[in-house]
This record gives C-alpha cells, structure tokens and sequence, in this order.
C-alpha cells in the first residue's frame, strides 16, 4: 500500500480517500500492514516509538482534551526501563506530577493503587511496588487514549489535525537506508516541538499546567531521540514539573506578559532567494491571457443586499505577478508556512533548536522573548527562510512557476524604510500577523480554483451528470466567489493603507457578522459537510472505470495542484475555517487602540461559531452515512421468522432516515449465566442492540431461559422503544446500568454493562436525557411511572 494513502491513519467506514495509481489492490485498506506508515495511529504502541507521528498526536491531543494520561503513559513506558536506582528517583517526580492529590496532571490509576500510595510514602515502596505500580497505572490510562486515537484518526481523514503536510512529505520521501529516515523524522519532531513551544503558554488557562505538559513533553521527546533546546540556567534541572507555591516579595511589582502570537519575531523576506533566478519566467506568464473562470450550471452568484455594492465595484482579478510564496511549496523550495495546516499558517524558524548540547528537558519560557528583544528589525530587508526538512528532490518534479498563479509581495516590499524605522516592535508583529491572513485567504482563492478549473469543469463536461457533482461539489461556486470577495476586500484595504493596515476590525465583522456571516456559514456548511461523501463516490467511481482513475491522475499531475492530491485539496476548507479564529485572535492581542481590539475579538467570535456549526454538520453528515452503512448489513431475518406483535413494526425497519445520537460496544447482561456482546446504537426514538456476525448486524431476541417460553413472554427484544423506557442504576455494579422497557403487556428489565465507570455514566445521560424528550403513549403513561424511582429493579445475575 502507497504511503500517501495510508496517512489518513485507520479511517472509519464512509470517509475513505479517494485511491491513486498506485492502489493495485483495494483489499490491502482492509488489512493494513504493520510495518506501513497506515498502521501508527492504530495504537499507543505503535505510535510511541516514532517521534514524528507521537508528536502530531500530542500536539492534538494538547489542543483536543486533557493531556494528563496520554503524558502519565509516556512517562511510565520511560520509568519501565530504568536502573533502580534512576528508578527510585523519578518514581518520586512521577508521584508528584500524575499521582499525588492536586497534581497539577492528575490521573484517575486504579483503586488498589491509590490505596496503596495513601498509606504509604513513595519513597518508602519497593522497587518490585514501584514498577507493578506504573504498570498498572499505565494499563488505566489506554481506554482514555484509544478514545483520543479514534478521535484522531477522525478529524485527520477531514485534514484537521496538525503536522498533515509535515507527515505526508516525510512519507513521500524514498530512500533504503533507514538511518536517514528516522534521522528526518527527528529533525520534523523538532520542528514541531519549537512551534509548540511558541504556543504553550495558551494551551491551559493555568500556566503552571501549561508548563508542565509542556515539560513533560520535551522530556518525552528527549528520551525518544528529538533534540530540545538549550537550557535555561534559571529553570530547575528536574525531568518532571512539580507544582510549587512560592511566596512572592509584597513590594515586587507584577510583570506584565507580553500578548502572544504565533508568529515569529520579524517575517522575513519571502522567497526572495529565487526571484531573480525565475522572474523571466514570471514575466513571461504575466503576458498571457488570463481565461475568465466560469460558473457551472445550477450555480448562482451571490446576490444579496450586503455584498452587491461591494461586487459592482470590485471585479475579482488575477493578481499581478510577484515573490512566489507557496502554501504547499514542493520539498527543493523554502517551506516558510507550517505545512501542517493546508490554508498556510506560519511555521516557526527552527534553526536553533538542535544548537548546543541539552542539559535540561523544560526549556524557558522567556528564553524566545529575549531573542526577539535583541533582535532588530532591518526594514527591507531579507533572508531565507527555513528549508524543508527533506532533501531536495529531482528537478524533473518541481512545478515550473510560470505555471502557477504567482502571491503579491510581502508588505515591506511595498512600506518604505523611513515608515519601517517608525513602526514599533508590537506593530510590526501585528502587521506580520495581518499580512499573514492576506496571504494565506489568496494561497486559499488560488487553491479554491485549481478546484473548480482543474477538476470540477472537466468532470462537468466528460464524467459526471450535473447532479451527482452537485452532491458531490455543493455550493463551490458560491464559496469561490465569498473567499474572492473577502480577498479583494483586503487587496484595497491594503491599498489604500499603503500596506500598513491600521483598521482591519470593520472588514472582518462584515464578512463573518450579520447577514454575510450567516451566509457564509450556510455554504461553508453545505460545502464542508459533503466532504466524507465525496471522498467516497470518487473512490468508488475510480474503482468502477478506469479511465476517471486516469483523468483524476493527469488532473493532479498539473503544476498547478503542486503535487497535491484531490484528496488533500477538498479538506482545503474546512482547515481554513480553523485558521481564521487563531489569526483573527492574535491580530486582537496585538492591538492597542480598545475599540479596534474590540472589534477584531468579536470577528474572531464569530469566526468560532461558523466552525462549530460547521463541525456539528460534519457530525452530522457523518452519521447519517454510518447509518447508511449500518442499513446496508442490517439483518432482520430473526425478526421477521418471529410472530409477536410486538415486532410487526420494525419488520421493514429502515434506520437511514433516523439519527445517530451514540454508539459502541457494551455487554448484554441477560442473565446470571448468560452475556452477550452487543454493539449498541442509540437513535433518536429507539435504542439497538445489534450483534456483529462478519459483515452482519443482526438483530436477534434473546431469552433469560435455556427453553424459550412457548408465549415468547421470556424473549428480550433486541430494539427499545424510548418514549416506553426508563434508565436506572445497578447498584451492585458501578459500571452497569439498567433499561426498563414497558410495552403493553409486559415490563422487560435489560442490564447493560459498559467498559469504564466513565463511559457507563455518558450512556445513562445519554439516553435518560433522549427519553426525557419524547411523550409516553398515553396507554402506557400510567404503566411507567408505577415504578417508582428511588425502587432499584432486580438484576438477572
């Protein structure tokens, strides 16, 4: 199997990637290899050894959940294989930081465990305690980091995690000695520590918390190979954070943090190492004839009260040629954007990451302040930038430029010395922060139409009927025309700013506030929620004929889509859409005049809002093709053989048309002999409980009894109707919980057991909270609230 398929990691049903050439046999998705790059996201243990790949998942995990246990089981995989003396030590460090009571990273570890601690002082256990110990804390911690794994493997068939483009140019790299290989995935890890190192001090509102996964972290990291930065002096030399309370002189004065950015110190000069080299060729592709983009059929320009004034002014136009600054540049050119998300964000200048000879895990926190303290601005001037990790590639493979669209120039091309000079330090960065998000929303139009012209008009004319590209390409139109506007917006504002924007507040709430806001919500929404199905029908229609596999082939292979497959450009969306509330949020952080700041923070509000409607439509969107799915294998045959009236309605059963609200995998507690294993889908009006047989979920009633009563009294269906059911606690198990399902002749008891306490309390509420929005018949009323609630009913074991 093709690396560049595989590392979309495990891929839940209805979200596979369209497949390339190289794709000789679909079976190979079904059982991946170990040894693939597809198969490192499929466990902890797998993941933990690579130091590029655990480092995309922190930095995910960081950013999604709480960090505590997947850091409390890396640090326990190093304390499993130390001396005992080294043992003896860090177990202490590892008490105080996942263990003690008011960690600042506590973990849940089992009972026995807790016990054991509580009555006796770490240093006093035994070394054979201490590591039966960790092993045991770290066995607790891998149900909580299998849901992050899943969460993961998710959002990164969506192109929303961090470090995507890193992986895949890391993966795409060809050479047999392995030496080489694991040598550039230490130098990507450091890359992606630095920038997490620029971020850390937001990833909690607590900063010891925050400086403490971050150590944990870089201690991580160490141990696995990745080198880390020089140590600061004043920092304490400790592997693990221990949290302190210091007592603070009543006369020393506050110090005032600096508001932080992503960005680095000083934006240098883009690109500006090859202009010369290339710039006939730019002049030459300037001088062609720009084709005007069309719209397909069924499409309409946006026509509405807000933007047509806008519109009639401002006709949207190819930039001129300039700098080329690329947001996937190919792996001989500088790569200066952070390659793991596609819309362009900044990626941090590495060079002294691998200086000097570490010392200590938990570099300082000030130590990129003073940095960028001493460093002055040179207005005008400019440097490379830093180089992609790999090596460079053949020539035959790099896009001619004269191809590609060209980006405008760096705003300090354009600001004369003398106002550069004047700028202060903070204005500067807000201005590299602004000039970002210009040139990031343009690399974005770019791509948007490399969409539209290089795959959607072809499949127009040759492959597709106009409605199934519709379903497959919603609103692109539409969402073309929204981004270009948006841009043109910024081209005059810069303009008529000579480039050093003051105000860029008003503009932001016009696109994203109010009537345009909610626009571009819908078909953002529309756009982004579709991805999952695209991605599917395109595979499946290169699988059916393959002569579009050849079309899809010819179609990336243009210099246009710089080596970027379809399937990373129609995520190029929905990762713009997490982009705009991080930029948007620091422009506001950068900002001193109040009422601007202001206005830039509403902006970025309402850029979150748009993104979570938007993840509650992939959501949903999602489902509603796993309960496609589910139809397809659904087997009612055990209930069509049987002749209670009970089941007469679901005999044509048909859960496409319902909504998934949660599933998974639970124990069916029949009876004190008898559990069954059962995969649970809890809908909006019915909870099933489904048996997996091969591809199979069938539905099948079980009996409390060895020999079935003859009346079928005894028989549990497998399907619960909500509006006739009730949940209650087992008190005798705390990870077990009834459901009390009264239909019109008799109350049937179902004991379900969850894995982990956790998991049992998110199913109690879940279905309490769907029963308690749908009405009881009116025939059962009486009989479902005869059982009183404080009553617990009997377990059948």
């Amino acid at each position: 199997m093709d690396p560049d398929d595989g590392h979309f990691g495990l891929r839940p049903q209805g979200s596979m990637p369209i497949i390339g050439a190289e794709d000789e046999d679909f079976e190979n998705d079904i059982e991946p290899n170990v040894d693939d790059q597809f198969s490192y996201f499929q466990s902890i243990e797998l993941v933990k050894d690579h130091p590029a790949y655990i480092m995309v998942f922190l930095q995910h995990v960081v950013l999604q959940f709480d960090p505590s246990p997947l850091l409390c089981f890396l640090h326990a995989e190093m304390l499993r294989n130390l001396s005992p003396k080294e043992l003896k030590k860090l177990f202490l460090d590892f008490y105080y930081t996942f263990l003690m009571k008011g960690a600042v990273l506590h973990v849940s570890f089992p009972s026995v465990v807790s016990f054991e601690l509580d009555r006796t002082r770490p240093e006093l256990i035994s070394e054979e305690n201490q590591r039966r110990y960790v092993r045991e804390i770290q066995s607790h911690q891998i149900p909580f980091i299998n849901h992050q794994l899943e969460d993961f493997r998710a959002k990164r068939v969506l192109g929303m995690t961090p470090g995507e483009l890193e992986l895949s140019e890391l993966e795409s790299y060809r050479t047999n000695d392995r030496s080489i290989l694991e040598s550039k995935e230490k130098q990507l890890a450091e890359q992606l520590l630095a920038r997490l190192d620029e971020i850390h001090p937001t990833i909690s509102p607590d900063e010891d918390k925050s400086t403490a996964i971050f150590c944990a972290i870089v201690t991580y990291m160490k141990h696995i190979g990745v080198k880390t930065k020089p140590p600061d002096s004043k920092k304490s030399k400790g592997i693990f954070f221990r949290k302190k309370i210091s007592a603070k002189k009543q006369d020393e004065p506050l110090k005032t943090k600096k508001p932080f950015s992503i960005l680095d110190p000083m934006r240098r000069n883009r690109d500006s190492h090859y202009v010369d080299s290339r710039s006939a060729k730019v002049e030459h592709e300037a001088e062609k004839p720009v084709p005007e983009r069309k719209f397909s059929s069924g499409q309409r320009p946006i026509d509405r009260s807000d933007s047509s004034t806008a519109k009639s002014k401002n006709s949207i136009e190819v930039p001129d040629p300039g700098i080329s600054v690329t947001v996937h540049p190919p792996p001989s050119e500088p790569n200066e954007t952070d390659a793991g998300v596609t819309d362009g964000t900044l990626q941090l200048d590495t060079s002294e990451v691998s200086k000097g000879s570490p010392t200590s895990d938990c570099p300082g926190d000030h130590q990129l302040e003073d940095s960028t303290e001493n460093e002055s601005p040179e207005p005008g001037g400019s440097s490379e930038g830093p180089p992609s990790f790999l090596l460079p590639q053949s020539e035959e493979t790099e896009p001619r430029v004269a191809e590609v669209e060209s980006d405008p120039p760096n705003w300090r091309e354009l600001v004369p010395p003398e106002t550069l000079h004047r700028l202060k330090k903070s204005e500067i960065k807000r201005q590299e922060v602004i000039n970002e998000l210009f040139f990031t929303e343009h690399a974005h139009v770019r791509m948007l139409r490399v969409l539209h012209d290089v795959f959607y008009l072809p499949m127009q004319q040759s492959w597709l009927p106009a409605m199934e590209l519709e379903n497959i390409f919603p609103s692109l139109d539409d969402l073309i025309e929204a981004h270009a506007v948006f841009l043109e917006n910024l081209k005059r504002l810069r303009l008529e700013n000579n480039s050093v924007i003051q105000e860029i507040g008003t503009i932001m709430l016009n696109r994203f506030d109010g009537t345009e806001g909610n626009w571009f919500q819908k078909i953002s929404s529309r756009f982004c929620s579709r991805q999952p199905f695209a991605l599917e029908q395109l595979k499946v229609k290169q699988k059916k004929d393959p002569r579009f596999t050849l079309f899809i082939q010819e179609a990336e292979s243009s210099p246009q889509c710089r080596r970027l497959q379809l399937k990373d450009i129609i995520p190029f969306e929905m990762q713009r859409l997490t982009k705009y509330p991080l930029l948007l949020q620091n422009i506001a952080n950068l900002t001193e005049e109040e009422e601007e700041k202001q206005r830039v923070q509403r902006a970025a509000e309402c850029c979150r809002q748009i993104l979570n409607h938007v993840n509650q439509e992939v959501r949903e969107m999602e489902n509603k093709m796993k309960l496609a799915d589910y139809q397809r294998r659904l087997d009612l045959t055990n209930l069509r053989q049987t002749n209670d009236p009970l089941f007469n309605e679901f005999k044509n059963l048909d859960i496409s048309k319902k909504n998934l609200i949660h599933e998974g995998s639970l124990t069916w507690r029949v009876s004190r002999d008898k559990t069954v294993d059962v995969h649970v889908l809890l809908l909006d009006d019915i909870l099933m409980l489904l048996l997996k047989q091969d591809e199979r979920l069938v539905l099948k009633c079980q009996s409390r009894t060895i020999i079935p009563a003859p009346d079928g009294k005894l028989m549990l269906s497998p399907i619960i109707k909500l509006n006739m059911a009730m949940v209650r606690e087992v008190a005798t198990d705390k990870n077990a919980f009834f459901v009390i399902f009264n239909c019109e002749d008799r109350a049937q008891f179902y004991e379900l057991v969850a894995p982990t306490p956790s998991e049992k309390k998110n199913w109690f509420l879940l279905i309490s909270d769907t029963t308690g929005l749908l009405e009881p018949p009116v025939s059962t009323k009486q009989r479902v609230h005869s059982i009183t609630p404080g009553t617990m009913p009997q377990s059948p074991s």
